[in-house]
């Protein structure tokens, strides 16, 4: 009775009679029963299948995966944040070597014969590319050496049956390593503000000097031409300091100006030598300070953008910024007034690997342009991590450099 059960079972997912007749009779392994340190060759002549998803979509919580790799060895690695009611069943000659599983909320596995099971510490990753994948990614590298994963089946809500029937031979996504960078189309420099406030060049390649590891500071800073004043703003006010002397005067911002809060960025405007500041506090505003006046010009409302990584463009005369939450590049007047929008939302190669889309904020990027083409930065801590180069005509980015080891 409980085998003419199983074979219906089993034909509601998608088998064979002959396929049934040779899978052997499962068995429900709880949570607390299972080990949870895999061994490190466990993986060895193996290919990695990954099915990830935050929740199941059946009401009972039940998935049921087939693994259908003849003459394959296969590490099945199963993760969510829901629980779910895990049902692995592989087809003749596949050997399954082991089940790795995870959850957020207590998950179970069923699977049959000698199969090897590991409940195991790995986050739910329905995106192939994003920040928690190549988290997981990680793991599984700590754990077997491996770079990448074989198969993978993700999903917000995972179906009630999932097959793992091929393999994906090249997948930059489905890598540790994720996509190279390529030669940069063009080249220009530009200047970073290092943490002596001097001027550290770099390309979009990477940087000029031999100094690869100097540290730079974040964009809510920046140097005069000269580079005998650096403007920031410390305890919501705009400070003037001299690195020579180290003297600072505070500029108060006048009483009936918005509240100057939650600065994003500041840009030289070097053609009016004017200092722009970005803030997100109320609908987000653009404050104008005269560099050779010493006076408040006045500010605009961003109505609603939220600007970072503030940059003045000096050959097209224009303000240029990062929009995180659209994932977009914003072009304004030198008075503040909104030009255009470019979306880059899936244009940036990496870009996506950074954090978690849907969970996250997109990270923040710094801005340097050189008349058509702009260098992209995302600098993480005191480090320039990636850099992209976008081409506003063509409306397509490169992935240019990658900070070596990180």
């Amino acid at each position: 009775m409980q085998f003419k059960l199983l074979l219906m079972l089993l034909g509601m997912c998608g088998l064979s009679a002959v396929q049934a007749a040779e899978t052997p009779v499962v068995v429900e392994t709880p949570n607390s029963a299972v080990p949870a340190t895999p061994p490190a060759t466990l993986a060895q002549d193996a290919e990695i299948a990954l099915v990830s998803g935050y929740e199941p979509k059946s009401s009972d919580n039940r998935v049921q995966v087939l693994v259908d790799r003849p003459g394959k060895s296969v590490v099945l690695v199963l993760t969510s944040y829901e629980k779910i009611m895990w049902h692995v069943t592989v087809t003749p000659n596949t050997k399954l070597q082991a089940v790795l599983f995870g959850s957020y909320k207590k998950s179970q596995v069923t699977l049959g014969g000698q199969t090897k099971l590991y409940r195991v510490a790995l986050p739910y990753a329905y995106e192939a590319g994003n920040q928690k994948f190549v988290e997981l990614l990680g793991q599984l590298n700590q754990w077997f050496g491996v770079r990448k994963v074989d198969a993978f089946y993700g999903a917000y809500s995972l179906p009630a049956q999932v097959q793992i029937r091929q393999t994906v031979k090249s997948n930059e996504a489905l890598a540790l390593d994720g996509p190279a960078s390529q030669p940069s189309p063009v080249n220009f420099s530009f200047d970073l503000v290092g943490q002596d406030y001097s001027r550290v060049k770099w390309t979009p390649s990477g940087p000029a000097g031999q100094n690869t590891a100097h540290a730079v500071l974040d964009g809510r800073i920046v140097l005069s031409p000269d580079g005998a004043t650096v403007y920031q703003v410390i305890n919501e006010q705009l400070v003037l300091q001299s690195p020579a002397t180290q003297a600072k005067t505070v500029i108060e911002v006048p009483g009936n100006y918005p509240d100057f809060s939650w600065v994003t960025g500041l840009a030289y405007d070097s053609r009016r030598q004017t200092v722009a500041i970005a803030t997100l506090g109320g609908e987000g505003f653009l404050y104008r300070f005269d560099a050779a006046g010493k006076r408040w010009l006045g500010v605009q409302s961003l109505n609603n953008l939220d600007l970072h990584g503030l940059s003045y463009d000096a050959k097209n005369d224009r303000y240029l910024a990062w929009e995180r939450y659209q994932e977009q590049l914003v072009f304004l007047t030198p008075k503040g007034q909104l030009l255009d929008t470019h979306a880059l939302k899936g244009k940036l190669a990496g870009f996506e690997r950074l954090f978690e889309r849907g969970n996250s904020q997109a990270p923040e990027l710094r801005i340097f342009p050189q008349g058509n083409h702009i260098a992209l930065l995302y600098i993480k801590g005191p480090f320039v991590e990636r850099i992209w180069v976008y081409d506003t005509n063509k409306r397509t980015a490169v992935l240019t450099y990658q900070r070596p080891g990180a």
